[in-house]
């Protein structure tokens, strides 16, 4: 679901799924299992989402075994919606591994409402708490990957020495792009002290070929 995730976690989710198939007497072909890997559960648009969806309309299925309903989608909006198109429009059963929500229970509907809340708030907190990290790094004088024109985003010195473990990133710092900041301070120029439109800027910077 991220770019962030151990190479092998599709792996590991298709296993979980596969091997409770096999508990319930049911058998989940190749062609027949779906994952996106390091795509959003926020974005409805899927490609594998949408085969599973398209599957799933086709009759090529009765039971849908997800890891987790956070797999379906991230946003309580687009889960129960999508969960119930399933359940009743194309009359799946709808399994869950991980929280052992399964659409043949009466009580499915209330927990599995409970549990998409649940996710898209972890979701949230997720990305509160990343964004507060950071917010400290910018602070730090550290880039955080991101850089506006006219500077690069450069490991800081001595930080490709350090060791590091799997996940650790090298720390960066922005850097002036001696090469952009000209047409940084042409800009200034033309816009502050010229007075000059936006759209006469890009014109004339595209006649100059910038």
């Amino acid at each position: 679901s991220s770019g962030n995730q151990r190479e092998e976690s599709t792996t590991d989710q298709h296993r979980k799924n596969l091997e409770l198939a096999a508990k319930n007497q049911h058998r989940i072909p190749p062609d027949l299992q779906f994952s996106d890997e390091k795509v959003s559960g926020t974005k409805l648009r899927r490609r594998g989402l949408d085969a599973v969806l398209h599957a799933a309309e086709a009759g090529e299925f009765a039971t849908l075994y997800l890891y987790s309903l956070s797999r379906l989608a991230r946003e309580s909006v687009i889960t129960m919606p999508m969960l119930k198109r399933l359940v009743y429009t194309y009359g799946i059963r709808v399994v869950c591994v991980s929280e052992g929500l399964d659409s043949d229970r009466n009580d499915w509907e209330l927990l599995a409402a409970i549990m998409a809340v649940i996710h898209e708030r972890f979701l949230k907190e997720l990305s509160e708490a990343v964004h507060r990290g950071q917010e400290g790094m910018v602070l730090a004088g550290y880039s955080v990957g991101d850089h506006c024109f006219g500077y690069d985003s450069v490991p800081a010195p001595g930080e490709e020495a350090q060791p590091r473990g799997k996940n650790q990133r090298v720390r960066k710092i922005y850097q002036i792009n001696l090469t952009e900041a000209e047409w940084v301070h042409r800009i200034f120029e033309w816009f502050v002290r010229e007075k000059r439109s936006i759209r006469w800027i890009v014109k004339e910077l595209n006649r100059l070929k910038a």
